[in-house]
């Protein structure tokens, strides 16, 4: 029966939904009994009932053997987006999506989250039946929506998950990302990881990977501006063109900032005549419209507020109820959707949960926004002087070892984290000064072990009285016992190759694909 015959449904599970955000059952993962709730919302024991299996049936909470209704953990959070009447009833009332559409939604998410291996064969239908708690009439019918959109692929008398070609062997894929001035590509944590996950993935598939570098190229009839893209292979500082061929399976675009320059490699990848994977790491970008009606897809990843949503849901099942939200980066699209992604579900919970906004309106580029009063400030003229002092006294050949650090990474990050790191100190005790403010949400992990170094001076050791966590994931994240969100990059890969490689199928989609992550709890975030 259409939910929108039964308001009072709608008004169930809006009821449990609240419920579980604002910490209203409290850490407990079995809800109360269907009368329980029926009274509290203020709805019949048959709405109730209705709405609990609708939650059931789409797989949000489960029945155990003593006949509780029990929210998995690992769901508690993610089950929220979109909100649960949101996703059974639109503006108008009606059901927004038929069973199998339903069951097609959760089977996509599933995949994508990799829950199921590249090329892996799906379990029998019974089990999927058992699994999802669906008929086979409706099973089938989500199956083949998500073999129309190219997710699976017939295996048998079955389907399995999209994958490589054993065809495609000895083919490439190229991998474009823009170099510095030193024509080296210099990335973040979070590409890095990503470019280390995709070679990895690709030599597992016998693919060939390729990481170019382009080169904004300056001349007539601008001589100030760029006009074209010259390419250069790492490890090989000769420019050179780039010419498509038959070899190449398709090219991916690691668009890891916000720079004037995008438009000359768009015009060159629109040339070329495979599919284009653009992977975005720094806004809400949207595709030129000479892109959009070609085989290109986009992907994000680590820009959307779905981090920030998850990482809400988290930290209201731990019991916080007012936090704080630090970023030196809020110019950044991404560092306010994750202030927007953390207010919106704070202020849907109610009961005095809040965010507090510590914010600066930093340029993207911290490291050369910083990198002048850096240098200044740690007076590195002079060390210059002494260095290249230093520098007649020792070998010849040590020297030239030092010299690649001396000329990046101690003025460039060494110096510029100093004083970073100092700067920060004032967000940091405006922080400290927030009443019953008991978790500090940092922009990323950099600015997150700046936190923790900071209270520690102060003889105060998270997660008491204060939890920290964080986005990105990194390896010091893990050395420090840092809670923080991993943004899954291995099955972002996993999109991006079986896109490359299964295009024929792929429906054409101006929204970008994007992956659930996981929160990696960590020493550093407690219960209150």
């Amino acid at each position: 029966m259409p939910v929108n015959a039964q308001p009072a449904v709608a008004k169930s599970l809006k009821y449990i939904e609240e419920s579980l955000a604002s910490g209203r059952f409290g850490s407990a993962i079995v809800l109360p009994s269907v009368k329980t709730l029926a009274d509290s919302a203020g709805v019949s024991i048959a709405s109730m009932h209705k709405a609990v299996k609708i939650l059931l049936q789409s797989g949000l909470i489960t029945e155990d053997n003593k006949h509780n209704y029990v929210v998995e953990a690992q769901k508690m959070s993610p089950a929220f987006e979109p909100s649960f009447a949101d996703r059974f009833t639109g503006d108008d009332g009606q059901s927004l999506q038929a069973g199998h559409r339903r069951l097609a939604e959760r089977l996509r998410t599933d995949i994508l989250n990799g829950a199921f291996d590249q090329q892996q064969t799906l379990p029998s239908y019974k089990e999927l039946r058992s699994r999802y708690r669906t008929n086979f009439r409706t099973l089938k019918k989500a199956l083949w929506l998500l073999h129309e959109e190219g997710l699976l692929v017939a295996h048998k008398r079955t389907y399995a998950v999209s994958g490589y070609n054993p065809e495609i062997a000895e083919r490439k894929i190229r991998l474009f990302a823009m170099v510095d001035t030193s024509r080296h590509v210099s990335l973040e944590q979070i590409s890095q990881n990503f470019l280390r996950i995709l070679e990895m993935e690709c030599n597992l598939a016998k693919v060939k990977f390729e990481l170019i570098g382009f080169v904004p190229v300056i001349g007539p009839p601008f001589e100030d501006a760029a006009t074209d893209c010259m390419f250069v292979v790492p490890g090989n500082a000769d420019l050179t063109s780039m010419s498509d061929d038959d070899d190449t399976l398709g090219y991916v675009f690691l668009r890891v900032a916000v720079v004037a320059n995008d438009e000359l490699i768009f015009q060159y990848l629109s040339r070329v005549n495979k599919p284009v994977a653009v992977l975005d790491l720094t806004q809400d970008m949207r595709l030129p419209a000479h892109m959009q009606k070609r085989n290109v897809r986009l992907f994000s990843a680590a820009v959307s507020p779905r981090c920030a949503t998850r990482t809400a849901h988290y930290l209201l099942s731990l019991g916080h109820r007012k936090i704080a939200y630090i970023s030196p980066f809020h110019r950044s699209v991404w560092s306010r959707n994750r202030h927007a992604g953390l207010n919106d579900v704070f202020k849907a919970a109610g009961n005095g949960c809040c965010v507090n906004a510590l914010t600066w309106d930093n340029p993207p580029n911290v490291y050369g926004f910083y990198f002048e009063e850096a240098t200044r400030l740690a007076g590195f003229e002079a060390l210059q002087l002494f260095y290249e002092s230093w520098k007649k006294r020792i070998p010849e050949q040590f020297a030239e070892n030092m010299d690649p650090y001396f000329d990046f990474e101690l003025p460039y990050k060494v110096t510029t984290d100093s004083l970073l790191q100092v700067k920060m100190e004032m967000l940091f005790r405006q922080a400290l000064a927030i009443k019953e403010c008991s978790v500090w949400v940092c922009a990323n992990d950099k600015i997150a072990l700046f936190a923790i170094a900071f209270l520690k001076k102060r003889k105060l050791f998270p997660p008491r009285p204060i939890s920290v966590i964080s986005f990105d994931d990194t390896y010091e994240a893990l050395q420090a016992g840092l809670t923080s969100y991993n943004f899954n990059l291995r099955s972002m890969v996993h999109r991006i190759l079986g896109f490359l490689n299964n295009t024929r199928t792929a429906p054409q989609s101006r929204k970008p694909v994007e992956v659930d992550g996981m929160i990696m709890e960590r020493y550093s975030t407690k219960a209150r």
